[in-house]
């Protein structure tokens, strides 16, 4: 229902909405939800991720299993071996970047849940970064490290004392935004008021450290990120403090973690204005606004990218190539500026361009560009996993709330990247993972797939029914079991009728209806692979099953077998989703990811958000 509702409310009628969905371990259906965004067009509007904590981690070590609880009744319905689970969990992650996990018990015994009193934390916002209570809503807030830099590019040094008085200044900003504001529920007006939580955070990380002259992956910038959020986070309790004596300690204070009289007072006797101050949010679209290439904390997606004018836009709408005059190659400004004063590495400016576009829009492996430039810009794919995970908790030591990051891998990344991942992160204490391999989405965000060259069409004669077989398909509905005939030849589907019973009835004649337009599609040579698609993203109002056996609606149904058989005739490959038989290799171009809104190539898998941020117009489902 929540997924349906957020497809049909967008932000301005361009922007779409997230949703983070998080199970605990132990409901009996822990392994439907893993696996649940498998399958193509289920829960597009949601993050997912696993509630675990310690005991968990500890069953999966030792390989034992664990009870299965009922959450209505809260009875024992059955037992899971841990490892298995976190495997499952491993292996979907791998294959399309979900489920992710939070550490729900880290989260609730730390400061991220100051008034536990009020009840325990659940889930989190969509990316994962904001831990919040039942109507407890975001208010957040980020500072461009970029700006605190003084001195030569790649030898500054940073400005510690000017950075303390713009958190101060932040804080009493996000602490008037709260008794400004309006708020569309009194539930909500009541916890935002009571517990004042705000979330001060950072952007242009990745800026800050080229000024500095600190590769992104190196032991000085984990050290220095240590450095750096402690200073903020010290500030900003300072700063809630001394706002507190002028305006009073926020209404919830009294058994809260800072109440020495509360039984879940941690013996730090504090009384500051915000329950909890802190967080790493994405910062997609703020960052872009700033004029970052580096949103949040993360590093570099690419040190290149390719950009279009409006013609080349258009040319990709259709579905052809756009022309050479019309495709502008961009640079990050900060190597450009570098490459500039070493005039370009002994390469002409164009060349270097070339090397780098060639390169995976990346400059390390470049012999022209010296090593020590080299290491200074890191694209996301160069960073290692333990580096990713490294700096993700040596930010998360120092913040009150959560770190919202992507362990961002490459295609060739294994199970075990994953894996490894997923373990060193609960070991230094983060509270909660995101992980994205490339090209691991089964759905583009804008399918643009066309023939390198135009393909004639496979018109046919309906009455040429010689050499056809048929193969028959059930897919259980909302409606009832959908039946499929579909006819083919080595051409591919041919005839397709579908029927719903009892015959009679409206939805019986549409499904049938549905069939002839099918079969309508087929005759004068429509894609069978292009179709798919239109066909899975229809939403019915009585979806059916969880996971990999959800149906949202006859359209779906027809999806589904026709997939099916796709795959069973060798006509798709779900490894490309590309014709098995021999279709003409599609230009490099149109296998690319585009942004939906302006079309541009430009865009990253960043900040624990699942969906894509555009770096040119800022598009973003999640910040």
């Amino acid at each position: 229902i929540f997924d349906k509702m957020t497809d049909v409310v967008k932000q301005g009628g361009t922007r779409r909405g997230a949703n983070m969905g998080i199970l605990h371990y132990t409901h009996p259906e822990i392994c439907e939800f893993i696996r649940m965004k498998l399958q193509p067009g289920v829960m597009e509007n949601f993050n997912v991720s696993v509630a675990i904590d310690e005991k968990f981690m500890k069953a999966v070590g030792a390989d034992t299993e664990y009870e299965l609880i009922n959450p209505k009744s809260g009875e024992p319905v059955g037992k899971a071996r841990a490892k298995e689970v976190f495997d499952l969990m491993v292996e979907c992650a791998w294959k399309s970047g979900d489920p992710g996990y939070v550490v729900i018990d880290r989260i609730n015994n730390s400061g991220s849940n100051p008034t536990p009193a009020l009840g325990q934390i659940e889930a989190t916002n969509p990316c994962g970064e904001q831990p919040l209570l039942a109507w407890e809503p975001c208010n957040l807030g980020s500072i461009n490290l970029a700006r605190f830099v003084e001195g030569p590019l790649t030898e500054g040094t940073f400005d510690f004392e000017r950075l303390k008085e713009v958190v101060k200044a932040c804080v009493r900003f996000l602490d008037n935004v709260i008794e400004i504001n309006n708020y569309p529920l009194p539930d909500i007006e009541r916890l935002a008021k009571g517990n004042r939580r705000i979330g001060l955070g950072v952007m242009g990380w990745a800026e800050c450290l080229v000024k500095i002259g600190i590769p992104y992956d190196s032991h000085q910038a984990l050290e220095f990120a240590d450095r750096l959020m402690r200073s903020i986070n010290d500030a900003a309790l300072e700063a809630s403090e001394d706002l507190a004596r002028e305006r009073g300690v926020f209404p919830n204070w009294k058994n809260s973690i800072y109440d020495p009289q509360s039984p879940y007072c941690r013996g730090d006797q504090r009384a500051p204005r915000n329950c909890a101050r802190t967080t790493i949010a994405p910062t997609g679209t703020i960052a872009i606004a700033a004029g970052l290439q580096g949103g949040g904390i993360e590093p570099f997606f690419a040190i290149a990218y390719t950009r279009y004018n409006a013609r080349a836009l258009e040319a990709i709408r259709r579905g052809e190539k756009p022309e050479e005059k019309d495709v502008f190659f961009e640079v990050n400004p900060l190597f450009k500026e570098v490459a500039k004063r070493n005039n370009y590495f002994g390469l002409s400016e164009q060349g270097l361009w070339k090397r780098i576009s060639e390169n995976r829009k990346a400059v390390r492996g470049i012999a022209e560009i010296p090593v020590h430039i080299q290491k200074l810009f890191p694209a996301a794919m160069d960073v290692s996993v333990d580096m990713h995970v490294q700096m993700q908790a040596a930010f998360q030591k120092h913040t009150d709330n959560g770190v919202s990051k992507t362990i961002n891998l490459p295609h060739s990344a294994t199970a075990e990247d994953i894996r490894r991942a997923y373990t060193m992160a609960f070991e230094l204490g983060c509270k909660g993972i995101t992980v994205y391999r490339d090209g691991s989405k089964s759905q583009q965000v804008l399918n643009l797939s066309a023939p390198a060259a135009p393909a004639k069409k496979r018109r046919r004669d309906p009455s040429d029914a010689f050499g056809v077989k048929s193969e028959y398909y059930q897919v259980r509905t909302g409606y009832g079991p959908l039946h499929i005939h579909i006819n083919y030849d080595e051409r591919g589907p041919y005839q397709v009728f579908t029927n719903i019973p009892p015959l009679g009835t409206e939805i019986s004649g549409l499904t049938s209806l549905l069939g002839i337009l099918l079969s309508k599609y087929f005759a004068e040579g429509g894609d069978p692979i292009r179709i798919l698609k239109h066909l899975n993203a229809v939403k019915g109002d009585r979806p059916i099953g969880l996971g990999e056996n959800r149906v949202n609606s006859i359209a779906h149904a027809m999806s589904i077998a026709l997939r099916t058989h796709l795959k069973k005739t060798g006509w798709l490959d779900e490894g490309n989703t590309e014709d098995a038989k021999g279709r003409a290799e599609l230009h490099e171009l149109t296998k690319a990811q585009y942004c939906p809104k302006c079309y541009s190539s430009n865009i990253a898998h960043e900040s624990g958000c699942s969906g894509p941020t555009c770096h040119d117009c800022g598009y973003s489902e999640c910040s």
